[in-house]
């Protein structure tokens, strides 16, 4: 069908008690109701158990526990007898980890070897020397040592390999391990001779295939899934047996310390996190979507739904957390949809980009629009002088953003900031008029510029001329609350920001610290600032700001204009 003009969208919340089917049962009513676009939360599989489907751990499947495949066509088929077009939300920033996803437990199992090292965001090359070639699993309730010795670290085997089990977790094992791995339920394990047998044959080909190539081990595992799965049982009670001996705490450590992965305290990640995240979410790690190989592997989904003929638009969630937003969006529109919208948080005077592939955004900047020119001046005057009486001296607006945006850099994001810092190190280390900067130096000053941002990140090397206005106003504000501090640390960093025709190195560093102000600025001001300064809470919602509490007809109607120009 072609797309209907736009009248009114319907957003459905899909979940296991709201499904596919339950969908297709309020077609006819929306229809009544005067809707033309049904918009639909993320239908990709997720997590199980998901409420809200954006912790996806397969793009280019149809979740099972919404109908599949079948409950879909037979939605969209409705939609389409009753003239209805469809938007389906995507989630390309971030993935959900899990057991479920098998991509994720792929690396786990072969690190840089496996085939899907690059669809994660991954810092292999971590500045800790016991991170190096590992990826930090931050995931335990308590310290590594006292969750070893307490036996709540087991092996299993499921499906069709080893894992580690940790409660609900399940971390991939390296088949380099397996002998060691199938050494430890040898050992005093309750086995029939048959079983014994079947794990000494299977440990001496574990053991010939010696860190073999990852096409050869899967071939290997298919194999023995077939023998190992009647097994399973047994062999869990035997690792179970062992792990909750004392003795076994040096072998099983032994052989986790052999992971291309490495254990520790949920706590760990604010600082030593070496994979990008959701912002500070340690199950939702950042996908590659910068790299064409990625995309096209995790799009290839997508590009199905939108052979449909009701499926018209797509809305990309959290479109500030991909290295390239402008690229990707150019990239999705070649697929064929044809609307496209972003969601996007807009600084109180900032623009959209005009150059990107999409229609507009999915309205916050519309809302505070709406709320500021409802909010008489007279009235925030009157409401701020009450507030401020009784409140308990709490420091301006603007501050309260910059207090709150170097607490979460310093804390939950740290990991984050640490590794752009060592970043930044290596590059000053690399000429000789810079090379005396200290790390701690390079990183106060990386903090103070992010955290005196006013938009939420920039885009170069796209709209350079705007990018290069907004960092400057950046740097200068960080130089002049920070008198004390070298000013040649402010200009290096913002002509390493800013530089015409940087080296790919230099390249990296810009694009990720560009990725890093979009989190630090959702969680200081909306998860932070907002919490702390509750004066009048209309303004104090996703894309408002207290700061600009009301505005004018004159600038509602030229805000109203220039979306009518660019964004219709």
């Amino acid at each position: 069908m072609s797309s209907p003009d736009l009248i009114a969208t319907y957003r459905l919340q899909l979940c296991e008690a709201f499904d596919f089917a339950a969908a297709t049962a309020v077609v006819p009513y929306l229809q009544r109701l005067g809707i033309s676009h049904l918009y639909l939360s993320p239908v990709s599989e997720a997590r199980p158990g998901s409420t809200h489907g954006y912790d996806a751990t397969d793009m280019n499947r149809i979740r099972a526990a919404l109908g599949g495949e079948v409950g879909l066509q037979v939605l969209l088929d409705s939609c389409v007898a009753h003239g209805l077009a469809v938007v389906i939300d995507i989630v390309p920033n971030h993935a959900g980890l899990g057991p479920q996803n098998a991509a994720w437990q792929d690396v786990l199992a072969y690190g840089q070897q496996s085939p899907h090292a690059s669809t994660f965001d991954i810092e292999w090359q971590a500045a800790k020397p016991e991170l190096s070639q590992r990826v930090l699993l931050p995931f335990l309730g308590s310290n590594y040592g006292l969750a070893l010795r307490a036996g709540e670290l087991a092996p299993v085997f499921e499906h069709d390999r080893l894992y580690l089990a940790y409660f609900d977790h399940r971390f991939a094992l390296s088949p380099a391990t397996y002998p060691a791995l199938l050494e430890l339920a040898l050992v005093g394990a309750k086995l029939t001779a048959p079983q014994r047998s079947t794990l000494i044959g299977w440990q001496k080909r574990w053991r010939s295939w010696q860190r073999g190539d990852h096409a050869s081990s899967e071939k290997m595992l298919k194999q023995w899934t077939t023998e190992m799965l009647e097994m399973a049982p047994a062999l869990r009670a035997a690792w179970l047996q062992a792990a909750l001996g004392a003795e076994a705490a040096g072998p099983l450590h032994a052989a986790l310390q052999q992971q291309h992965w490495r254990l520790a305290n949920w706590r760990t990640a604010s600082h030593e996190i070496n994979y990008r995240r959701f912002f500070e979410i340690n199950d939702l790690i950042g996908l590659r979507m910068e790299d064409p190989q990625v995309f096209a592997a995790s799009h290839a989904g997508i590009d199905r739904l939108l052979q449909h003929p009701a499926v018209v638009g797509l809305r990309v969630d959290h479109v500030d957390g991909l290295y390239d937003p402008q690229d990707y969006l150019a990239r999705l529109k070649k697929m064929g949809p044809a609307h496209i919208w972003v969601e996007k948080i807009l600084a109180p005077q900032e623009k959209l980009c005009t150059d990107w592939a999409c229609d507009g955004t999915t309205g916050y900047e519309f809302g505070a629009a709406v709320i500021a020119l409802f909010t008489p001046p007279l009235g925030v005057a009157a409401m701020t002088q009450i507030y401020r009486s009784l409140a308990d001296g709490p420091p301006a607006y603007a501050e309260l953003v910059l207090q709150s945006k170097r607490l979460i850099m310093t804390t939950k994001l740290a990991g984050e900031l640490q590794r752009l810092a060592h970043q930044l190190d290596r590059l000053s280390e690399a000429n000789v008029d810079t090379r005396d900067f200290t790390f701690l130096a390079l990183r106060e000053a990386l903090v103070e510029i992010t955290a005196a941002m006013e938009r939420y990140r920039t885009y170069l090397p796209h709209g350079r001329g705007e990018a290069a206005t907004a960092i400057a106003a950046a740097v200068a504000q960080a130089q002049a609350r920070n008198v004390s501090m070298d000013a040649s640390l402010f200009q290096f960093v913002g002509e390493a920001l800013t530089r015409p025709s940087p080296p790919p190195a230099w390249v990296s560093f810009i694009g990720r610290w560009q990725q890093y102000c979009a989190p630090v600025m959702a969680k200081s001001v909306e998860d932070t600032a907002f919490f702390r300064d509750p004066c009048l809470l209309a303004h104090n919602e996703v894309g408002a700001s207290p700061a600009a509490a009301w505005s004018s007809n004159e600038v509602f109607c030229e805000q109203a204009s220039w979306r009518q120009q660019h964004a219709p």
